[in-house]
């Protein structure tokens, strides 16, 4: 198997995890589909990211400001999240950063990708992804999304708030253009274990497990294009703010990134 392969194999699994850990695996009785199109999504886009992290040298950072950018599009036409609750300008603004800071970025993101290299480093010298499998890779994920936008269940937004979440993907690219490296590129990065992440990521797994398999009880309400189970948003919801700030801590006071 591929070294890319293993990396982006280990991230989907870590990120469909976390979408059981609230969804409950109960759920695949309502949505028996809903897998297939989850492990395309998240696989087509580990893809792109995967290369752009081997051809730009991206680092934690970085990734932020790339999960700003499809976290955005994904909350607007995948989830419609963007769209509920009190909005300005026609997006919820504390769920759109939220999502896109402490879930897409920091967990779904750098995190997922941490355990991916822990399990098998990136091989740097792996060609980069030729134009045909970028090209394969986003029409996957597009695919995706308008099945998504098919369905009767993602929350339609306003003329403004369409126009905000082009703004908005739009801005963190332009950043991401502005601070990512340019060639010469240093060295390779070699992947360096950090105790604390180590933890983060295996408490992550276990409490997802344990949320996915056993929060059944309680009030199930639906959630835009899914079904969340109350008890285990509050649990899910607690844990990742923690392991968020520890992943920041581990940034902050390792004084390197954190390796992705």
């Amino acid at each position: 198997m591929s070294n890319r392969v293993v990396l982006v194999a280990v991230a989907t699994g870590f990120n469909l995890l976390f979408e059981y850990s609230l969804r409950g695996l109960n759920s695949l009785e309502r949505q028996p589909l809903l897998p297939f199109a989850l492990v395309a999504l998240y696989a087509s886009l580990f893809v792109m990211q995967d290369d752009l992290i081997r051809r730009w040298r991206l680092a934690d950072v970085h990734l932020i400001l790339l999960a700003f950018v499809y976290g955005t599009v994904y909350q607007c036409l995948v989830s419609g999240a963007a769209f509920t609750g009190p909005t300005a300008f026609g997006l919820n603004w504390g769920i759109l950063l939220f999502v896109n800071v402490v879930w897409w970025g920091l967990l779904q993101s750098v995190l997922a990708l941490y355990l991916a290299n822990r399990i098998e480093s990136r091989d740097w010298s792996v060609r980069p992804l030729p134009w045909y499998g970028w090209g394969l890779a986003l029409a996957v994920n597009l695919g995706v999304i308008g099945l998504f936008q098919q369905s009767d269940l993602i929350p339609a937004g306003r003329p403004v708030g369409y126009l905000m979440m082009c703004v908005v993907a739009g801005a963190a690219a332009w950043l991401l253009q502005r601070l990512r490296p340019w060639p010469p590129f240093d060295p390779a990065p070699e992947f360096q274990p950090r105790s604390v992440l180590d933890m983060v990521c295996t408490l992550s797994l276990l409490l997802f497990a344990f949320s996915a398999v056993f929060l059944r009880g309680g009030e199930v309400v639906a959630r835009e294009a899914s079904v969340v189970n109350v008890h285990a948003e509050i649990v899910v919801v607690a844990w990742t703010i923690i392991a968020g700030l520890c992943i920041v801590a581990s940034r902050l006071f390792g004084g390197r990134p954190v390796p992705v």
